[in-house]
């Protein structure tokens, strides 16, 4: 039976296990994937939606975006300021006055990153309707975090 000293610290542990589904050194130091925390202000309170088989433009209509405020936008290499979030400073946004919601497509996935928290899980199952599947993810200010999953308009955890 091994001792208590040949296991290895938590920290130790935690950098020698791969993580499921992502790759060694995908993962900021507190395990979110780096391109989530590097779009992110400092102090966080955003969503991050992903649906199956929806296209971008499609997933924010579904969230509620008018089609006449979409706009290309190219991210900045920086953040100007930590209360900015990267597509809120690219689309010159102030910090608090108004949600960005950047959206992109990966493969069969797209992604709809809003920086505010303005959209919920609520909007989980409209994005999963006819036949798709769609996860969001939740991260509040307070450091809450929630996963909310639906398959065909119906949540399933």
């Amino acid at each position: 039976m091994p001792s208590v000293e040949d296991t290895p610290a938590p920290s130790e542990a935690s950098l020698a296990m791969s993580t499921p589904g992502f790759l060694p050194n995908t993962l900021d130091s507190q395990g979110s994937p780096i391109w989530l925390s590097e779009l992110a202000s400092e102090e966080p309170n955003h969503t991050l939606h992903v649906v199956r088989d929806l296209e971008p433009a499609q997933a924010l209509e579904v969230l509620g975006a008018n089609p006449r405020s979409f706009q290309p936008c190219e991210l900045l290499s920086a953040k100007p300021d930590r209360w900015s979030s990267l597509p809120g400073a690219a689309l010159g946004i102030e910090p608090g006055t108004s949600a960005a919601l950047l959206a992109g497509r990966i493969g069969a996935w797209t992604f709809v990153y809003d920086d505010s928290g303005f959209t919920g899980h609520d909007d989980t199952t409209s994005l999963s309707a006819n036949g798709r599947a769609a996860a969001t993810s939740m991260y509040s200010i307070n450091a809450d975090a929630s996963l909310t999953y639906a398959v065909d308009g119906t949540k399933l955890a």
